[in-house]
């Protein structure tokens, strides 16, 4: 997911927790504030956490920003590094330039942006189009594989081609019913390959309907007659556990426990030559409605997979183009309206070409740059430059001299800081010693802080975009490998009335008003702080369709907290698991052990936190077959998005936020397989079926995840009508929270006290610009008379 920069105070002193110290004297007019640790790297084509994205917020700067407007009541958009507004030149498209881009010709896929020509780097170096052109070639090379790629092929900016440079020349498993008629019209013969992996993928996406494959297979089928079919259909591909079960009419009759694949069943493999997969991918498509054979025939294509080669790429194929020394266009995928044009293009890509080629190394067939891991190997071009990096002690950052904001006219009271030092203090114990001394200008506060600061008129409470949440691993074979030789079950998390009793069992109520220091209580992904159309600031938790998640999920309980419901589906967990006969499976008396990645577990926050989660499992669990078997560990890891991706874990504390405009592009963070942290959750594979009324068709509708995310980000097929696109939005989230693999637990926001010496922008929260940031930060006091105040003492408590 694509982040804007850094646009206000609160994303300044919390998100990305900036800090001050260091042995030269105070200048005037200086921002002093602090770090937990030091960024490994704030290269803007490989960051990934907020932490990374520090230094770029005051060193680089986007084509357009959000700013305060006049009244410093709400913000306007304005260019920076572009000289104007993008214009829109669609009607000027060719056909050819369709034809070259992999484009379409509709509205908003062609645009023109105007460049600033008075940009430059910091040692003088201008910037042109030939600047933007060098880094998004590297930004999408595709020996490099960037982490940011992505943004500008997958979010809601899509640049022609741009995916298909960044696979060039690569083979990847793809849809069939998509790519095979690609593969066809460039001369390639597409064959079928079929995929059960761990996760059953092909046959959960026609059923995702129900909590598990399982139960739709016993739901829907009279399995007492047809269950020896399906299993011979299926015996060479997958594994059925069965057991003797009861229906409605009290006949008994073999039923399925659960799924599995064997080593040899997992991956993709050949339909060539095997009838039985025909058959048995046929006798799927029969029993979810297919009858004629051409209905079975698309079926089948969607249901398998096909080998795809991306062809080699050129440049000159990829929709970013130099038309003039200062302009750019762009010839882009999907239609975009001019607000989310600006909106995607508030971050930039821009890298300087000389340190990131001689920081290039290579091994095997993978580049990687040392670009923008210490001071030497980077440059500056936003309205400050970084003059000192000291790893785990201090970042300084001082006024660039050949930013165009200081001469240009534009930019009249604005960015008065002369310095921002950042210091790197651990312990948030020490780091709020120096702010009550007067040595830092901010600190955010923690639950015990505010029992203390909590009526101080310097405190500042800010909302954020972003959301609390714990989301479990519920991969069956990798648990099976985790719990192995610990003494502890772990497959249990793969059990669908497990996850949910441990969502009832949470307290949010408590837990924000004890345990966090201003935050809300949130049963949802998307908070107060989305907005579903900026014409009108409509706020999408406001719609009678945002509404209705919550109410449709937990009625009149808001908080999502139930002790008795908790317990009944704790019990009922505990059954369905000890039934089981499959290795690996709980077994009664055994206990559970979940351990929670943290990117800091050794704080007092992140303690106090885990010891609530403790508390609130051990009160639901009290009288059933768990109670004082759920243990809690935790486990520190600095990289524990990827250790996510990559499935070595039990579950994960952590958030996700940004798109503060745009909810819908935003669900790709839980609907892109390449970011989202729920393993064992295929939403690029996994199908999701939608009522026609809500989509206001003659028929319903079934998609995956993915691509109903993609059908209401600018430009989807469901985007054009708003009731609809919300319809659609409320029904994907709905959908993903009832899964349980992700659990929300809060609705963060920030408190903070600011120091006396400090004017803030605004005293009232914006939305994209919170207090206005250090763009308009003003002092009361220069550095002497600051010094003569902390002589005196401070009292924040008043």
């Amino acid at each position: 997911m694509k982040r804007s920069k850094v646009l206000g105070l609160a994303v300044l002193s919390s998100v990305m927790l900036l800090t001050s110290c260091g042995n030269e004297p105070e200048v005037d007019y200086q921002y002093n504030s602090y770090l937990a640790g030091s960024p490994s790297t704030w290269n803007v084509h490989t960051w990934q956490t907020n932490d990374e994205s520090i230094i770029m917020g005051y060193t680089e700067t986007g084509l357009y920003d959000f700013v305060l407007n006049e009244n410093k009541d709400g913000y306007v958009i304005i260019p920076e590094m572009a000289a104007d507004d993008p214009i829109d030149i669609s009607d000027t498209l060719t056909m050819d330039e369709v034809a070259q881009y992999g484009v379409n010709s509709d509205v908003g896929t062609k645009w023109k942006v105007a460049l600033n020509p008075l940009a430059k780097w910091e040692d003088g170096t201008p910037i042109n189009a030939d600047s933007y052109i060098y880094s998004m070639q590297q930004l999408l090379n595709p020996k490099m594989q960037n982490y940011r790629a992505s943004s500008y092929y997958a979010d809601t900016l899509q640049i022609g081609n741009a995916e298909r440079y960044f696979k060039s020349n690569r083979k990847t498993y793809e849809q069939y019913s998509k790519y095979a008629p690609i593969m066809l019209e460039s001369g390639q013969t597409p064959e079928y390959y079929y995929s059960f992996s761990e996760s059953n993928e092909v046959v959960k996406k026609i059923s995702n309907q129900y909590s598990t494959i399982v139960e739709f297979f016993n739901d829907n089928i009279p399995m007492f007659e047809r269950t020896p079919s399906l299993v011979n259909a299926f015996k060479n591909y997958v594994h059925f556990e069965m057991i003797q079960k009861t229906d409605g009419d009290g006949n008994v009759y073999e039923g399925i426990e659960s799924i599995t694949c064997t080593e040899e069943q997992k991956g993709y493999h050949p339909t060539k030559g095997d009838r039985n997969i025909s058959t048995a991918l046929n006798y799927l498509a029969q029993l979810f409605g297919a009858a004629t054979d051409a209905e079975i025939a698309q079926y089948r294509d969607d249901l398998t997979y096909t080998l795809y080669q991306w062809p080699e790429t050129t440049w000159d194929e990829v929709g970013l183009v130099k038309t003039g020394e200062y302009e750019l266009t762009f010839y882009l995928q999907t239609t975009i309206e001019k607000y989310y044009m600006q909106y995607n293009l508030s971050g930039n890509w821009l890298v300087y070409e000389e340190l990131y080629e001689s920081g290039k190394t290579t091994s095997g067939n993978l580049t990687v740059t040392n670009y923008a891991t210490k001071q030497n190997y980077y440059k500056s071009y936003g309205p400050y430059k970084l003059v000192r990096y000291q790893t785990d002690k201090v970042i300084i950052l001082e006024k660039n001299e050949n930013w165009y904001g200081y001469t240009d006219g534009k930019h009249v009271n604005q960015f008065k800081t002369n310095r921002v030092k950042l210091e790197v203090v651990p312990e948030h114990a020490t780091a709020l010693q120096m702010f009550l001394k007067g040595d830092l200008d901010d600190i955010a506060l923690t639950a015990e802080d505010m029992k203390k600061y909590g009526f101080s008129s310097r405190l500042y409470t800010t909302p954020e975009t972003y959301t609390q949440k714990l989301s479990f691993n519920t991969d069956w074979n990798t648990l099976v490998r985790r719990q192995k030789g610990s003494g502890y079950n772990k497959t249990i998390f793969s059990n669908h009335s497990f996850r949910e009793a441990f969502s009832y069992a949470m307290d949010r109520e408590l837990f924000a008003a004890q345990y966090t220091a201003g935050h809300e209580p949130s049963v949802t992904l998307l908070n107060n702080e989305y907005i579903s159309d900026y014409s009108t600031n409509e706020v999408y938790r406001d719609t009678p369709q945002g509404k209705s998640v919550i109410t449709d999920i937990y009625g009149d309980n808001v908080n999502g907290f139930s002790v008795s419901k908790a317990a009944e589906l704790f019990t009922e967990a505990f059954n369905e698991e000890v039934a089981k006969t499959r290795e690996g499976h709980y077994e009664a008396g055994q206990k559970i052990q979940i351990e929670i990645l943290l990117f800091n577990d050794a704080s007092e926050s992140a303690q106090a936190q885990i010891t609530f989660m403790r508390n609130c499992l051990d009160a639901a669990t009290k009288g059933t077959p768990l109670e004082g078997k759920i243990e809690i560990k935790t486990r520190k890891d600095e990289d524990y998005y990827n250790t996510a991706y990559g499935g070595n874990f039990d579950c994960i504390w952590t958030i996700w936020g940004g798109m503060t405009m745009d909810p819908y592009g935003f669900m790709q963070v839980y609907t892109d397989e390449d970011v989202r942290c729920e393993y064992g959750f295929y939403p690029s594979r996994e199908q999701l079926v939608l009522d026609k009324e809500l989509l206001k068709s003659s028929e319903d509708v079934s998609m995956t995840y993915d691509e109903w995310r993609l059908a209401i980000s600018s430009g989807g097929q469901y985007s054009k009508d708003h009731e609809v696109r919300l319809n659609v939005l409320a029904a994907l989230e709905k959908a993903i929270i009832l899964r349980y693999e992700t659990i929300s637990i809060t609705s963060r926001a920030t408190a903070e006290l600011v120091s006396y010496k400090v004017i803030l922008g605004t005293e009232k929260y914006i939305p994209l610009v919170g207090r206005g940031g250090i763009r308009y930060i003003d002092y009361k006091y220069n550095a002497s008379e600051w010094a003569n105040v902390k002589k005196q003492g401070l009292d924040y408590t008043i």
